[in-house]
């Protein structure tokens, strides 16, 4: 499964958004499960770039999705100090081993 990614008035927006909220600690069900891969449980995905400008990640965003990749931006403070920067999303996968072949594979 993936999120469904929308370019709307110039905006990214992901309707599967649910299960990767942040609020500047750890995603409410995200575990993470090496560096870069997270999972809620059901889905997995894994992070491919952090960015501290919105603009960055949105014009990551928008190449990754031109290129046929399934992605989206979230605000985390991976840092805990109330900084928030933008991680830049590719996913979802129906297991951990699809979204870690799919990292090898394109990335």
């Amino acid at each position: 499964m993936s999120p469904t990614t929308k370019f709307e008035d110039g905006n990214f927006i992901s309707d599967t958004l649910s299960i990767i909220k942040d609020q500047g600690e750890n995603i409410s069900n995200e575990k993470l499960l090496s560096t870069i891969f997270f999972t809620d449980g059901k889905l997995h995905c894994f992070q491919l770039s952090l960015f501290k400008d919105k603009n960055d990640a949105d014009t990551e965003l928008k190449n990754l999705i031109l290129d046929g990749h399934s992605a989206f931006v979230i605000e985390a403070n991976p840092f805990n100090n109330n900084q928030v920067w933008y991680r830049v999303i590719i996913g979802y996968f129906d297991t951990f081993e699809k979204a870690r072949a799919y990292k090898e594979s394109y990335f």
